[in-house]
């Protein structure tokens, strides 16, 4: 859902998207945003609009946010920032984890709600064992929350090829929620 959404839009030429990979490796990357380009040819155009960073061990938020700017026109088209995901890039920057996740979710609320929507976040967060957010403030501060999830009766089916259900659990501009289908 992560790379399809920056790809989409930086697909559209109107989205400057950085993407913050903090789980794999550059070659799966790569390899995975070829099979999108060759299955949906109209996004290789993407190209100029799609800033794929990988997020090491000891970077600091200021290292992040050097990289966004470096990636990005302030002054251009709108920013789409993904973060795939918050939960290991937070690991990655080390201290307190909860302390750096919530500032991570702060800087992505704030630059949202400051910027008037010009600098807009995806969070891909893991659940916990409750099966609500990890770190729990996030989902207070998110303006939409889609859960991904398998149909219970595939659980124990093969990973691969497997349907996912989508839930929009949480919209605050259309006030919606509920099952999006598979």
């Amino acid at each position: 859902l992560a790379r399809a959404s920056a790809v989409e839009a930086a697909a559209t030429q109107q989205w400057q998207v950085v993407y913050f990979s903090a789980e794999l490796d550059a070659f799966e990357i790569g390899a995975r945003l070829g099979r999108m380009f060759s299955r949906y040819p109209g996004t290789v155009d993407c190209a100029d609009f799609l800033h794929v960073i990988h997020v090491g061990k000891g970077q600091t938020l200021d290292d992040l946010r050097s990289s966004i700017e470096e990636a990005t026109d302030p002054v251009g088209d709108p920013i789409l920032v993904v973060m795939d995901s918050i939960n290991t890039i937070a690991e990655l920057i080390g201290g307190p984890y909860l302390l750096t996740l919530s500032q991570l979710g702060m800087w992505a609320m704030f630059s949202r709600r400051m910027s008037l929507g010009a600098v807009s976040w995806m969070l891909i967060s893991e659940t916990n064992k409750q099966g609500g957010v990890k770190g729990g403030k996030l989902d207070y501060w998110a303006d939409c929350i889609v859960r991904m999830q398998r149909p219970k009766e595939v659980m124990a089916a093969t990973r691969t090829g497997t349907p996912i259900s989508l839930i929009l659990e949480k919209s605050r501009r259309t006030g919606g929620e509920g099952p999006l289908g598979i």
